[in-house]
């Protein structure tokens, strides 16, 4: 709580009820709060996707063999 029962988003810059209907539980946090809002909290994952999607997917090498594989033990075209 930053001020009078309040709590900074600093993803979004609004001040909000530091409570757990404006901010997800977290044990770790001295206040057992996220750092941000429910706002925020909900649209950081895909937004991390969307940056790091080369990353986050790995390339296997099987995905360049499978339908090769496919064609040689069940049959069908390539």
């Amino acid at each position: 709580m930053d001020r009078d029962g309040e709590k900074l988003c600093p993803k979004c810059g609004e001040w909000w009820p530091a409570d757990r209907e404006f901010f997800a539980p977290a044990s770790k946090n001295s206040d057992k709060l996220y750092f941000c809002c429910r706002a925020c909290y909900v649209s950081l994952p895909s937004v991390y996707r969307r940056r790091h999607a080369d990353e986050c997917v790995p390339t296997r090498i099987t995905d360049n063999v499978a339908p090769l594989l496919t064609h040689l033990f069940i049959g069908g075209p390539l």
